[in-house]
């Protein structure tokens, strides 16, 4: 008998699950309660699959094998309630690429830093001559690579994809880091953490940051390995420092200088240094390491370099969709500047503290220009730091952040939220920032 599966929600996971489950001749059902979808009709010729705009009913329910949800649905929904009582098994895209794809998973995770890592692992990988794809939160739906013989998989994941994951068998793990984010879907920082963990469950190895305790795994017996931002002891991964220079290190010995990095910023050296740590531990050559990490250009919307103008440069880090991230760039771009910054903020907080932001607004911004839906509780988290300005808009933030910087200031868009109140997503965002400053006069 063909088995039924239910896909909840037409994202592009959604999509991509209902695509890959058709392919395995499956039966589908459609559960997408958005009327504007654009993909709602796109199975209209195809007699296997059945579209409901609303959640499903007990009695429906009974008809299906198991459900797939995608991450973006809170799993707070009535008929998840009934699959419950039903036992009828939940899950999502990972584990049905976990259970197909032939080759090692390394599954990366944290609140901040996770997609520069996913990519930076992916190219070392590549350089080393392993065939090698890299999906998942990153971008890309995990079940759009298969089918592929590839023999690794480096995947970025969100806590909402972990937090059903029952086949997951990565090669090697990590959380990079856990600040508070999503608090609007979960209901406090610990059930927030409680889903990242999930990455460590079936793991084989994970890397661990010394410096979040957050991070380290609750598994009795799970192997794993630690980097630090600090100079490394022996058998651990850091940064050293040795006559005015920088090196991603193991123990006493430097690998590599960040001078042969392409990223800047002392957050970017982390997400390098936990790259060349996973790839040591699969076996890479450090040769190979180094020409991957020296090769790789930085991801679009983070900490990416969009112009420099009168002396002044213009940087977009609209992924900076949170207070963690947003506290990363400022420190790893603040920490070896001549100027300061010109922070441009607001939108969606997403219930974050933000004033969790004042003592590094204070060392390192000129001024903070806020905009969006929760600006005022920007204003108000900020007071008393630097000068604050209320702009209507992204375009006037940079317009005005223009004629208050000054030669060797950087002008910084990292909105330490998300935003969904003014753009459709964050690289729509960083986009039309990069428009803007492209249309500042010279």
């Amino acid at each position: 008998m063909r088995k039924k599966y239910a896909v909840v929600g037409l994202g592009k996971t959604g999509v991509a699950s209902v695509r890959y489950l058709l392919e395995q001749d499956k039966d589908v059902f459609i559960v997408e309660e958005n009327p504007n979808n654009p993909h709602l009709h796109d199975w209209d010729e195809c007699p296997q699959v059945k579209v409901f705009q609303r959640e499903l009913q007990r009695e429906e329910l009974k008809e299906v094998d198991a459900v797939v949800v995608s991450p973006g649905v809170p799993l707070t929904k009535f008929m998840f309630d009934e699959c419950r009582s039903l036992n009828i098994p939940m899950m999502g895209d990972i584990d049905l690429f976990a259970t197909t794809f032939p080759g090692k998973i390394i599954a990366v995770t944290g609140s901040n830093g996770k997609s520069t890592v996913t990519a930076l692992l992916g190219e070392v990988l590549k350089a080393a001559g392993k065939e090698t794809v890299v999906a998942g939160n990153i971008g890309v739906p995990v079940l759009e690579v298969l089918p592929t013989h590839a023999e690794y998989a480096v995947l970025e994941l969100s806590s909402y994809q972990l937090e059903l994951t029952q086949c997951l068998s990565p090669e090697i793990a990590t959380i990079l880091n856990i600040t508070p984010d999503h608090l609007d879907r979960y209901v406090n920082f610990e059930a927030y953490a409680n889903a990242k963990h999930r990455i460590f469950q079936r793991a084989r190895c994970a890397l661990v940051n010394k410096e979040d305790g957050h991070t380290i795994p609750k598994e009795e017996g799970l192997k794993y390995i630690v980097w630090t931002s600090q100079t490394p002891e022996e058998n651990e991964y850091g940064l050293l420092r040795k006559n005015n220079e920088t090196f991603l290190a193991k123990g006493n010995s430097p690998l590599m200088s960040v001078k042969a990095l392409k990223i800047t910023g002392e957050h970017n050296w982390q997400n390098a240094l936990a790259a060349f740590a996973m790839a040591d531990a699969l076996g890479i050559p450090w040769k190979a390491i180094e020409k991957g990490l020296s090769s790789f250009p930085g991801l679009p919307h983070r900490c990416q370099w969009v112009r420099t103008l009168k002396e002044v440069n213009y940087i977009n880090d609209s992924k900076g969709t949170n207070v963690g991230a947003t506290l990363a760039a400022l420190d790893g771009l603040g920490r070896n500047l001549e100027g300061r910054i010109l922070l441009l903020a607001g939108g969606q907080g997403k219930q974050a503290d933000f004033s969790l932001l004042r003592d590094m607004v204070k060392q390192y911004c000129r001024e903070v220009f806020l905009f969006g839906e929760d600006a005022g509780l920007l204003a108000d988290a900020l007071k008393n730091t630097v000068p604050l300005h209320h702009v209507r808009d992204l375009k006037n933030a940079v317009e005005e952040a223009a004629q208050c910087a000054e030669p060797k200031d950087v002008v910084l868009l990292s909105p330490a939220c998300a935003s969904f109140d003014m753009f459709e997503n964050f690289m729509h965002r960083g986009d039309y920032f990069s428009q803007c400053v492209m249309e500042l006069p010279s």
